[in-house]
């Protein structure tokens, strides 16, 4: 396992510093290759095409008027989760780290060419096209915070909890294929939370369960029985919550 040539392909974030940080505790990384940031107004002019203008704007009101209190009324939570699970979300050092526009970029192909990985783990990127997929003969791994299919996109224990399906509250790896967050399953676990947690501690719980279930992975690739499956369920893409969606559920269900 410890020969093993792993290479991160990556958003910057707090997620990926807490990916980097943890896997550099167990292995010898060969290369972080760190994609710089997407537009925000492209997003957005992306999912309003999905799901129009309305939404949207209900979503930023989320964004703006709720996700700060959160963040701060769970800044102490946040530090235990941390401090228990030991995880390590300070700023990456530089040194290792191969800066490209997109991952999508022939300059991403090219440094996965030179770095010549066994295994790619895979944090916070735009969806990966099959050209980059490709360039290596090697499977991309991903730590999702969601049961898929099922959840697919972004905050599935919260969704979860929003659908009254607390069995699919939780985080799946998974190979990475063109799709969104519809490749192979490798593992899959549910996430405790507590009365503590909310929208925005919830996906650091999933994280910390994540790279449990990730470790596992990387052993079974090192022992040649690396395997992902397709479940068979119901499968949806979600976004943010609107306002009205977030201030109904909590009021109504009681989900922070």
């Amino acid at each position: 396992m410890a020969d093993q040539r792993i290479v991160v392909l990556a958003g910057p974030g707090a997620p990926t510093n807490i990916l980097v940080h943890h896997l550099r505790s167990h292995f010898q990384l060969v290369g972080v290759i760190m994609e710089s940031p997407q537009s925000k107004w492209r997003l957005l002019q992306r999912r309003a095409a999905r799901i129009g203008w309305m939404k949207i704007a209900g979503q930023v009101l989320f964004l703006f008027a709720i996700v700060p209190i959160l963040k701060w009324t769970s800044g102490r939570r946040r530090e235990e989760i941390l401090r228990s699970y030991g995880l390590n979300e300070n700023e990456l050092p530089n040194n290792g780290i191969i800066h490209v526009a997109s991952v999508n970029h022939d300059a991403t192909v090219a440094a996965l060419h030179l770095l010549r990985p066994d295994v790619v783990v895979v944090s916070g990127t735009r969806v990966i096209r099959q050209h980059v997929l490709s360039a290596v003969d090697v499977p991309f791994i991903n730590i999702h915070a969601g049961i898929t299919p099922r959840y697919r996109g972004i905050h599935g224990l919260y969704w979860a909890l929003m659908n009254d399906d607390a069995a699919n509250a939780g985080v799946t790896v998974h190979l990475v294929d063109k799709g969104i967050d519809t490749g192979g399953i490798i593992a899959q676990a549910q996430v405790e939370h507590t009365a503590a947690d909310n929208f925005t501690t919830y996906p650091l719980l999933q994280l910390a369960r994540g790279l449990e279930l990730l470790m596992s992975a990387l052993r079974d690739k090192a022992n040649g029985k690396l395997i992902g499956q397709h479940r068979e369920m119901d499968s949806r893409l979600w976004h943010h919550p609107t306002l009205r969606q977030y201030l109904n559920g909590r009021w109504s269900k009681g989900v922070k």
